[in-house]
């Protein structure tokens, strides 16, 4: 049997509310799972919770209307948050640029984003080209001078 839960409309308008401006009514640098989980009440693993796992089947004396109805939440609550975190992205991409956001905590954070930061290095070269021995394949056998 399923638990109840307290995500409702309420809490989604106010989920919604959040990633829109409330982040920047608080002042927070960017949106944060742990922002939204503040702002309506409930710890961030159950923001997580919510997003992630929608419900799979119906409480005890739910009809499937209201079943399909707490699903429908679940599954709005869940692009909310994809949101959330397309909009902490943008915002710490652009901080960074702008020099508005310390780029290396920037750069820490887009990690969960799946953006890397990578160097390239020479180590042998020096900037000049490289010249190494040529191979030549050949069907003849090699003479033994």
């Amino acid at each position: 049997m399923a638990r109840p839960t307290k995500l409702t409309e309420t809490v989604l308008n106010a989920a919604r509310e959040y990633v829109d401006t409330g982040w920047k009514k608080k002042k927070h640098a960017v949106p944060m799972i742990e922002g939204l989980a503040l702002w309506i009440g409930v710890d961030r693993t159950t923001v997580r919770e919510w997003a992630d796992n929608p419900p799979t089947e119906k409480n005890q004396n739910e009809t499937e209307k209201a079943f399909k109805a707490r699903l429908s939440l679940h599954r709005r609550f869940s692009l909310i948050v994809n949101e959330l975190n397309d909009v902490q992205a943008v915002e710490l991409a652009s901080g960074a640029l702008k020099n508005k956001l310390n780029a290396r905590t920037a750069n820490m954070m887009l990690s969960k984003h799946g953006y890397v930061e990578r160097k390239e290095t020479d180590l042998t070269s020096q900037g000049k080209e490289l010249k190494g021995a040529t191979i030549v394949f050949s069907d003849e056998p090699a003479s033994e001078d």
